[in-house]
């Protein structure tokens, strides 16, 4: 079992490119097209369509082909303007649909407080839908993620607070027992879960 946190730059490059050579023979752009996930990135993208290209011994049209054989990729290796925020944009068109339906309507930042809503897993969707509802002014009064979390009924700034995560990982703010679960039994009106599987069961349903 690997911890990919724990691996260096150099071991996850290769990590990457090698299981890009294990499953070789199951991909392509007209077969089957990996998508990156947790833990996954542009760059890790972009070493597995190298790798792949290099197994092919692909060249000119062929090779790019095969960068469409991978999702997820940097814009300089023929990713997809907008594609880094677009899960997060889709949960914020499911949200203004429903707000639609029950005859809500959220205002500019600032003017809107009885909208508010706490996000479970801030990761790259999480932190992204985040920031949309923060801009059509949703107060957004606690995020969290695995290891811990931060909360504040007066609202949080959300830029603010994934600058804290990628500095500390919330280790001052986090909460002791359960951190997975501390953002679903917050208050509010909308609550959105984009971590890990599991993290909603029976119990936090009642």
């Amino acid at each position: 079992m690997l911890t990919r946190k724990k691996l260096s730059p150099g071991e996850l490059e290769r990590l990457s490119r090698g299981y890009v050579r294990a499953i070789a023979d199951c991909i392509g752009s007209d077969l089957d097209v990996p998508a990156p996930d947790v833990n996954t990135n542009g760059i890790i993208m972009g070493w597995m369509m190298d790798e792949l290209i290099k197994i092919r011994k692909a060249k000119g049209k062929e090779a790019s082909m095969l960068r469409s054989t991978f999702t997820g990729k940097l814009i300089k290796d023929g990713g997809s303007e907008g594609r880094e925020e677009a899960t997060g944009k889709g949960g914020l068109f499911v949200l203004q649909t429903i707000l639609k339906q029950l005859k809500l309507k959220a205002m500019p930042a600032g003017r809107q407080g009885n909208l508010t809503a706490a996000v479970q897993g801030f990761g790259n969707v999480g932190y992204n839908v985040a920031k949309f509802l923060e801009e059509i002014g949703f107060t957004i009064v606690a995020v969290s993620d695995s290891k811990g979390g931060v909360y504040d009924e007066r609202g949080i700034d959300i830029e603010k607070a994934m600058e804290v995560k990628k500095k500390n990982r919330f280790s001052r703010w986090c909460w002791k027992d359960d951190v997975q679960q501390s953002a679903i039994r917050i208050t509010c009106r909308y609550f959105g879960t984009f971590g890990f599987r599991e993290c909603v069961n029976g119990r936090e349903c009642r």
